[in-house]
């Protein structure tokens, strides 16, 4: 990796002070640095690893701001009166973490950072007709989700290898948006939307053969936030892994890091902003504060996700909250023994998620992380971690499964036993442990539900967020219901999958870490998964993680310019409504 920006090494023996410190290069850490050298400050940004992105990479890149900027410039009708109160009916009061003050910090502060990132020239653009989660409750949006399109990485030049390589899940074809993602869901169903997997395919081929390097979804989000960073001369030091914070007389003044050369201290005049997330691939932190069974092999996290920021910061003091939440989007084991997040199979017609007891438990539509939380709450009374997606061969005609696409053998999970095949529903649920008498009886009646289009037990299909990813061609009166009756059927296993923890260290409207006292540390701030989510167990919404860290990454960023502005007396910005 080349590039004056690029710092491979800092001097061990020298004096390293720069202005901010930002220790993580995801989405959040990336947007503070950006705006603290946009206002002519110095800010490092320390990435553990030889690449830069986090977890942001391997994301869908939405980022979930009501009454945004491009709403407003669209014509598009909301307020963030409207979000807050969204917010408030969907999560309630869990604490200190999801309080009014910190949730309308998000919504205010949201298009502040999306407003800087359009000035800097990031291309954003809405993605139409994307409900909030919870539609029924109040305040509830279809256009509050923002993305940025694909990119070259051949336009970074020197850093076209900087953005953190994505997993593969869609079977190798190269998706710029949400909407080519449905298109390819639906090839099997729909005529229009096969022709339009046939075209990202063909594209995908020509981009391969022409030596295009498509950035897309989250990779996308990190690739414009470093064309960015290369304009602005943004400095990010690689393979430099915080060992712990610099605490002189209450205040945090640095930070103690570990690179190839040796371990080195860095001083900051104005803090420290802890990006570098939270704790999903620290399996001893997992099992101590729980929800059990806990495994490091069910997280969809970067592997650096191993909670230094956490260790950091409590060993000074800092309080926490909600550290036994994550944002879980439930995933199945594919052939490897990997959990991939994947989420149309338990979405559309024929498939139903069951536990030991062969009983459903939960909307299998519904937001994801409701449906983790929900998972983990039946595993106190029946076995459910792992539960059972069991789907038919109607289901297997239409729908991918994983990164096999319709009607496309899945031989390989079928023989590593990650996937059980049998010709009848008993034979099923005996090769799986689960009761055969409860799995028959459920069908049965899940069957019935079906036809009628109505699901009695759980809702399933009743609102706009369940049917996003239902079969738009479905004859019957609900998209996500169809019997399960055409042999022969499948089991798969589904894990609490995480795609970062949503407690960690808590935090006030500004960003700043707040002590066990209930003062806030000087000096040390968190955004992203390094902090407690604001909204507690709950996901209100597409690109609630990745709006949480770019939003509260640029309140940092404010604060530190206040404080340069004033370091002996900063003025803060006023709480958000007064």
């Amino acid at each position: 990796m080349s590039g004056d920006s690029v710092v491979q090494g800092l001097d061990p023996n020298g004096v390293n002070e720069v202005d901010v410190i930002v220790v993580g290069s995801g989405c959040g850490g990336l947007i503070a640095g950006l705006a603290a050298k946009a206002a002519g400050l110095n800010p490092i940004v320390l990435e553990k690893s030889g690449v830069a992105g986090g977890t942001t990479a391997y994301s869908h890149g939405a980022v979930w701001v009501p009454d945004n900027p491009l709403m407003r410039r669209a014509g598009v009708k909301d307020s963030v009166e409207d979000g807050v109160r969204y917010l408030q009916d969907v999560v309630g009061d869990q604490g200190p973490a999801t309080s009014i003050t910190r949730q309308e910090a998000y919504v205010r502060g949201g298009s502040r950072m999306l407003e800087f990132l359009l000035s800097e020239g990031v291309p954003l653009a809405i993605t139409p007709d994307y409900p909030d989660y919870h539609p029924e409750a109040v305040g509830s949006h279809t256009q509050r989700i923002v993305g940025t399109p694909w990119l070259d990485a051949r336009e970074l030049g020197a850093w076209q290898d900087l953005p953190r390589p994505r997993p593969d899940i869609t079977a190798g074809m190269v998706l710029a948006s949400i909407p080519e993602f449905r298109s390819v869901l639906n090839a099997g169903v729909s005529w229009e939307a096969r022709f339009k997997a046939l075209g990202i395919a063909a594209r995908t081929l020509k981009w391969r053969l022409a030596g295009v390097k498509p950035l897309i979804m989250g990779q996308s989000y990190i690739g414009h936030l470093l064309k960015v960073a290369q304009r602005r001369d943004l400095r990010i030091a690689l393979n430099s892994s915080m060992r712990e914070l610099i605490s002189e007389n209450g205040r945090v003044t640095g930070v103690i890091v570990d690179q190839p050369a040796g371990r080195v201290a860095i001083r900051a005049r104005y803090g420290v902003l802890l990006a570098s997330g939270g704790f999903s691939r620290n399996l001893e932190l997992r099992q101590k504060f729980g929800p059990h069974p806990a495994s490091t092999d069910w997280t969809a996290v970067n592997e650096g996700d191993t909670g230094d920021a956490f260790l950091a910061a409590t060993a000074l003091g800092a309080a926490t909250a909600n550290l036994d939440k994550a944002f879980y989007l439930p995933g199945l084991m594919d052939k490897d023994g990997v959990c991939q997040i994947f989420i149309s199979e338990r979405v559309v017609p024929g498939s139903i998620l069951v536990d030991r007891s062969g009983a459903r438990f939960a909307n299998e539509a519904q937001s994801y992380m409701t449906l983790g939380n929900e998972q983990y709450a039946r595993q106190q009374t029946v076995p459910a971690v792992p539960a059972y997606l069991i789907i038919d061969a109607e289901h297997r005609r239409k729908w991918p499964l994983g990164q096999y696409p319709p009607m496309v053998p899945p031989r390989a999970w079928l023989k590593s036993g990650h996937l059980v095949k049998a010709g009848s529903l008993r034979e099923l649920a005996i090769k799986c442990g689960v009761d055969p008498d409860g799995l028959i009886r459920t069908v049965e009646r899940f069957n019935k539900m079906a036809v009628n289009g109505v699901d009695e037990d759980f809702g399933r299909g009743d609102n706009a967020y369940d049917r996003a990813y239902g079969d738009p061609t479905h004859k019957g009166p609900n998209p996500c219901l169809g019997p399960i009756e055409k042999a022969p059927f499948y089991a798969a296993k589904m894990f609490p999958t995480d795609v970062g923890m949503a407690g960690g260290l808590l935090t006030d409207e500004f960003s700043r870490v707040v002590g066990e006292n209930g003062a806030p540390i000087e000096g040390l701030y968190a955004c992203g998964t390094a902090a407690a989510s604001c909204m507690g167990d709950k996901y209100p919404g597409g690109g609630i993680s990745l709006g949480q860290s770019s939003t509260f990454g640029y309140i940092a960023a404010e604060q530190f310019i206040e404080r340069a502005k004033a370091p002996k007396a900063p003025v803060r910005r006023e709480k958000a409504g007064r």
